[in-house]
């Protein structure tokens, strides 16, 4: 109850105080395991993008550890399903890793940020070779969007999201480096009409 209702109060506040738009659902594969990535600008970037897509795929986020041990907060993100992930563990989260791996098998829909962290000034970062690796182990497609306004909360007038089309590992013919490119590439191809920083 507590994500719906969370998710309820996004989309009003969207729909009442900013202009929201989204563009390209019809390309969000219905069914299969599925890696929707931004970027990241903005706290509020998973509940937005949420809010997107959530008609067609529910999505489950890693998030950082840290954030689960805020009071209501952690206890949402439990309740949401999200996935905790220690970005300080030497060699990686391999925990984080194999429950993820785990929600892709089962035909579910992890959200990522290539990029690891938000930008603070809505320029691109390097991409980190998770998503490679989780597309590569899980067969999964890779769903890219890009959400503009968030950066700029709560001064900017329109809040929007663009999807763009699915794309795979292995029909990608690139290594762990050159899809993690290919990933943030497809990202922001999508700004598009959108101006400057998110």
């Amino acid at each position: 109850m507590l994500p719906d209702l969370i998710r309820f109060i996004t989309k009003t506040v969207l729909l009442l105080f900013y202009r929201f738009k989204v563009e390209g659902l019809e390309n969000v594969p219905v069914q299969g395991g599925l890696i929707v990535v931004s970027n990241h600008c903005s706290n509020a970037d998973p509940p937005v993008l949420d809010v997107a897509i959530w008609k067609v795929r529910k999505v489950r986020y890693l998030a950082k550890k840290e954030l689960f041990s805020v009071p209501l907060l952690g206890a949402f993100l439990t309740s949401a399903g999200e996935v905790p992930l220690d970005r300080g563990r030497s060699g990686g989260d391999l925990r984080a890793l194999r429950v993820a791996m785990a929600v892709l098998e089962q035909g579910g829909c992890l959200g990522v940020f290539p990029e690891g962290t938000r930008s603070r000034d809505g320029s691109p970062g390097r991409p980190k070779l998770g998503v490679s690796l989780l597309a590569a182990k899980t067969g999964a497609q890779v769903l890219p969007a890009y959400i503009s306004g968030t950066g700029r909360l709560p001064f900017v007038r329109q809040v929007s999201v663009t999807v763009g089309k699915p794309f795979s590992f292995q029909e990608s013919g690139l290594d762990y480096e050159g899809f993690a490119a290919k990933t943030m590439s497809e990202i922001l191809t999508l700004k598009g009409k959108h101006d400057g920083a998110c």
